[in-house]
């Protein structure tokens, strides 16, 4: 249904001012679901310019109909540091102001092959499911390496949890084990 609609996307860098200018603070995938209004798969078809044609290949998240008209008119700002190439896939997250689509380049952009399975299926199917909860994602740590990477937030009987499948599962118990090694090395 979407293949051939090509958009004119340019990238807006919010991190301009400031200490922010040169850092970008990595995210996780599900907060940045649930903070945009939008979220799609696309290619990068060419650059104009400072403006990027994209060919979406799915839409994620979004009023899919709006999608459609505003595409022959998506601007948005181009940054410097934002690389796209037309030989990868990316998920993009954004918001629209005015008729017009946003992102950024420092977390409003990633490259579709560093997205494992489960997030792809969690873009599709879960993290919706837990916007409610995302005071209790947190911030990247160690700790939370296995949650972020395999895993989403979701409520169950009124309270937030992490879920995940198999992977998630394995990865915790990797973790848990490395600890109790330090641990024990230690003590």
């Amino acid at each position: 249904m979407f293949t051939g609609i090509f958009l004119r996307f340019f990238i807006l860098e919010t991190f301009i001012m400031g200490a922010y200018s040169f850092y970008c603070f990595y995210e996780n995938i599900q907060k940045q679901y649930c903070l945009n209004n939008f979220v799609l798969r696309a290619n990068i078809h060419k650059r104009v310019r400072k403006a990027y044609y994209i060919e979406i290949h799915k839409i994620y998240k979004g009023n899919i109909k709006k999608l459609n008209k505003l595409a022959d008119d998506l601007v948005i700002l181009d940054a410097d540091n934002a690389h796209l190439n037309n030989t990868q896939e990316y998920v993009i997250f954004g918001d629209s102001k005015n008729g017009t689509l946003y992102t950024e380049s420092c977390n409003g952009i990633l490259p579709y092959s560093v997205v494992n399975d489960v997030q792809r299926t969690s873009l599709s199917e879960y993290y919706e499911r837990g916007c409610h909860c995302l005071d209790q994602i947190g911030q990247y740590s160690h700790e939370l390496f296995c949650k972020w990477r395999y895993a989403h937030m979701h409520m169950l009987s009124g309270k937030c949890t992490w879920l995940g499948p198999i992977p998630y599962i394995k990865c915790q118990g990797e973790w848990d084990l490395q600890n109790r090694l330090v641990q024990n090395m230690t003590t």
